[in-house]
């Protein structure tokens, strides 16, 4: 079972990536570097939920499919 420390860094690096995508004029790649190396880009459905819906059921499927992608 995925730790929720893991998940909460998760959201983190993925608020402070969107960020500099943002400033930086860039859209998302997550098929390099540490990101490809966290399967960052199978939770990049879940990351963007609301913390409402992540806790729908609806939200447990979405992460359900990253983890086990």
């Amino acid at each position: 079972m995925f730790d929720r420390r893991l998940i909460d860094q998760l959201d983190i690096s993925h608020d402070e990536y969107n960020r500099t995508c943002k400033q930086l004029e860039k859209s998302y790649n997550y098929t390099c570097r540490i990101y490809q190396a966290i399967s960052f880009k199978e939770f990049h459905d879940y990351l963007l939920l609301s913390d409402i819906e992540r806790s729908s059921e609806y939200g447990e499927q979405v992460f359900a499919r990253g983890k086990y992608a």
